[in-house]
């Protein structure tokens, strides 16, 4: 019985090391992506400055 109860934790503790790693890594993806967009923002706002300066 205690070996079943040490298996079933250490199951778990797989589980939720598993579970927290796919947090992390959503969330530098997420990350990620809002920086690839900061970029794009930061480079249309340019073009048009040099778009408006160019007039």
């Amino acid at each position: 019985m205690r070996e079943r109860l040490a298996l079933l934790r250490e199951s778990e503790q797989c589980e939720l090391e598993d579970r927290r790693q796919r947090i992390f890594q959503e969330k530098q993806l997420k990350e990620q992506l809002l920086l690839e967009q900061l970029d794009n923002i930061a480079l249309r706002r340019n073009l048009a400055e040099q778009a408006a300066l160019r007039r």
